[in-house]
């Protein structure tokens, strides 16, 4: 991926990866480089198709690296999950964990919106 912005005064790149680990269980992601402001990103995540596959649940585990982000914590631990209600609707969970900070956790509901044409 290459980027550019109006407000970064160089152009930035990164790199992104996924390799299933385990077939149809367990897939490895993530994305490494430099944004536009020469920041690091660093991100590796965890994906389970099996879940989805035996119970319409798609969990989604993510470490990142922000201490270059100016932000007053150096790493934060992710996890979203979505749980199919039916064809038009999603439940919701994330929770946030960051190196320093409290904790965050969120639930709701995702809706599929009609497509505009």
């Amino acid at each position: 991926n290459v980027t550019e912005n109006h407000l970064g005064r160089q152009v930035g790149g990164t790199v992104d990866f996924s390799v299933p680990v385990v077939r149809g269980q367990l897939d490895l992601y993530g994305e490494v480089g430099r944004d536009t402001f020469r920041r690091d990103v660093r991100t590796v995540g965890a994906y389970f198709p099996g879940l989805f596959e035996s119970h319409d649940l798609d969990l989604f585990v993510e470490w990142s690296d922000v201490g270059d982000f100016n932000q007053p914590y150096s790493s934060q631990l992710l996890v979203r999950a979505y749980y199919a209600l039916n064809k038009e609707m999603y439940g919701f969970l994330a929770a946030e964990s960051r190196a320093g900070a409290d904790d965050l956790f969120g639930l709701g509901i995702v809706f599929h919106l009609p497509t505009l044409k």
